[in-house]
């Protein structure tokens, strides 16, 4: 019974119904406009995030070295953010040859909000690696824009070689 619980809660629907629960601290209201703090539903662009974290952990990833820019990904893991054993920033990465100095079979999770803007990395630059491989794409169904214009979506790639 306690495994049927456990699947339930790694699921995108059980993460995204918890926090629908939270409210914000009191102190904190009217910060932002309360654009980012009141939870009345999430987004689009944090849903599609969370399934993208999700198939990292299932498809038994956890183990790489993951490379992100966007900081909710080691919560929605459950995972420790300060452990550079597991995590590192794409704002760290080579902008020109972003799988130089990173281990062979890392993961880099680039999306299109915080990936080419507080990264400063092109997903261009992630295609044109031959050290680098595609293993998914996560584009909503319905098309967003995000800052400077991007078209959000996620891309994962692991370094499948040396360059």
């Amino acid at each position: 019974m306690s495994g049927s619980m456990d699947a339930r809660k790694d699921t995108a629907a059980h993460l995204i119904r918890e926090s629908c629960r939270c409210e914000p601290r009191s102190e904190y209201r009217g910060a932002c406009n309360d654009q980012y703090l009141r939870i009345r539903g999430l987004s689009a662009q944090f849903i599609l995030y969370t399934k993208a974290s999700l198939w990292l952990k299932h498809n038994g990833y956890l183990n790489n070295k993951i490379y992100h820019s966007n900081p909710i990904l080691p919560f929605i893991l459950e995972t420790d953010p300060f452990d550079t054993s597991k995590f590192g920033s794409i704002r760290s990465l080579d902008k020109r040859l972003p799988a130089k100095e990173i281990p062979l079979h890392a993961i880099i999770v680039w999306d299109a909000h915080f990936s080419p803007n507080e990264g400063q990395l092109p997903l261009k630059n992630l295609g044109n690696s031959d050290s680098l491989k595609l293993l998914k794409s996560f584009v909503p169904k319905k098309p967003m824009t995000v800052l400077n214009q991007y078209n959000y979506e996620i891309h994962i790639f692991i370094k499948q070689n040396d360059e």
